[in-house]
C-alpha cells in the first residue's frame, strides 16, 4: 500500500482504488526518460482508457520542482503525487527504482499485469 498526500493536497491510499484498473507510474524530473514517459501515459490514458485510473508519482526531493514540472508537462494534477524523500523513500526502496524508473498496470483485483509499460503496450493490454 502505498499512502503520500498529493500536489493539491489529496490523500493518496491505493485502497481507494480497489475495483478499478490503475496505471501507476513512477519518475523523476531530473530523469527525462521517465518524464517523457509520464506525459506520454498520462496524453494516452485522457484520449484513449478514461476508465483507467493513472497514478503519478514523482520522487523528486523538492516539491516545488516536482509541482512546476508537472504543470509545465501539463499532468492532471489530482492525479499526481510527490515523494520529497526521494531515493531515500520506502516507496523507492520497496519498488526498486535504483535500477530505473518503473510504471504498473494493475488489474481490478490488485494483480499487476505490466510493469515498464508504453502506450503500444497499452494500447494491447487494454
Amino acid at each position: 500500500n502505498i499512502s503520500l498526500t498529493g500536489l493539491e493536497g489529496q490523500n493518496l491510499d491505493f485502497n481507494d482504488y480497489k475495483g478499478k484498473k490503475v496505471v501507476l507510474n513512477f519518475w523523476a524530473a531530473y530523469d527525462a526518460p521517465s518524464r517523457v514517459n509520464n506525459i506520454k501515459l498520462s496524453n494516452y490514458l485522457k484520449m484513449n482508457a478514461s476508465d483507467v485510473e493513472f497514478i503519478s508519482i514523482s520522487l523528486d526531493d523538492n516539491i516545488s520542482v516536482c509541482k512546476r514540472t508537472a504543470l509545465l508537462d501539463e499532468i492532471d494534477m489530482d492525479s499526481q503525487f510527490c515523494d520529497a524523500k526521494g531515493a531515500n523513500s520506502k516507496t523507492y526502496k520497496e519498488f526498486n527504482l535504483e535500477k530505473g524508473f518503473k510504471s504498473y498496470l494493475i488489474d481490478e483485483y490488485g494483480v499487476i499485469k505490466a510493469i515498464d509499460l508504453s502506450t503500444d503496450k497499452l494500447r494491447e493490454l487494454l
